[in-house]
């Protein structure tokens, strides 16, 4: 995500392409050892169905393919010589949970711990300590609140129109400083007997204890950045390529061109990390 026109001038603008150009630090800890990382590797992924693993191991050869993840054999990590092995290498189990769009969602535990023998090794989350700015953070627990306000002052007879938009693969849109996303690994799903495979995700991952965080500074801003452009005066902003769309429908055309109605409430733009979620009144074209 690289800031550009009116999110440059918000006061998150520095800070994102801070984290453009330079990414999202990684403070997780110290580093594992080689023995605790074969413990690792011998458990694998947290017990899933075979339909999860199936569609899980052929999303990461998709993500490797489009460039989002490295898929690396663990035997070819574990023979190298100490000065060129990624010391900060951790490895977490991941899981599946049901999806509404598709089977599995696949999440990374990373507040799983790692016990050996003689002493337990924390997890990534509990060993990270938070950069992230938290200022974003703490909207999450308004969001609804404040849409109940904008229905309350909503007229009684005028109907409210809602839109969800949902980024696709959001924490994905922002990447690890260089080197750090070794410390996000997860080992490939896969039947009993297959070579162990590690796979290396370059972006924020789901399950990070920071990725709300970092990646809502940017869904805020975008959020203000939206709202800002709802607030411009008709006629004052170029054309948008998709208008076309937006006014073809039955319900569109049959609205007045002006409108006499008076509300408190005329367009809301709310987000809750990468779902935005858009209210209005149409009351006029």
């Amino acid at each position: 995500m690289c800031p550009s026109n009116l999110a440059l001038l918000h006061p998150a603008g520095q800070t994102l392409l801070e984290y453009a150009f330079n990414d999202c630090p990684v403070e997780a800890g110290r580093d594992w050892t080689r023995e605790e990382l074969d413990a690792v590797v011998a458990y694998g992924s947290h017990p899933m169905e075979e339909e999860a693993m199936k569609q899980f191991c052929d999303e990461a050869f998709d993500k490797r393919d489009r460039g989002l993840v490295e898929i690396i054999k663990w035997a070819d990590l574990k023979s190298l010589p100490d000065e060129e092995f990624p010391s900060n290498l951790k490895a977490s189990p991941i899981f599946g949970v049901p999806h509404k769009s598709r089977n599995w969602r696949a999440i990374l535990d990373l507040s799983w711990l790692l016990r050996m023998v003689d002493h337990t090794v924390p997890s990534v989350n509990e060993s990270s300590t938070k950069t992230a700015p938290q200022g974003a953070i703490s909207q999450l627990g308004h969001t609804l609140a404040r849409i109940i306000d904008m229905l309350a002052n909503a007229p009684e007879d005028m109907d409210v129109y809602f839109a969800k938009w949902d980024v696709k693969d959001g924490f994905w849109r922002l990447v690890y400083e260089r080197d750090a996303e070794w410390t996000f690994c997860y080992v490939l799903p896969q039947p009993d007997g297959a070579e162990p495979m590690i796979v290396k995700p370059m972006s924020l991952q789901m399950g990070w204890i920071e990725s709300p965080a970092y990646f809502g500074v940017a869904s805020e801003t975008a959020r203000d950045v939206g709202q800002a452009y709802a607030q411009a005066p008709l006629g004052t902003l170029p054309a948008h390529p998709f208008d076309h769309y937006t006014q073809a429908h039955d319900d569109y055309q049959a609205l007045p061109p002006t409108s006499n109605k008076d509300s408190d409430l005329q367009f809301g733009l709310e987000v809750f990390v990468d779902d935005f979620i858009g209210l209005a009144l149409a009351h006029s074209c």
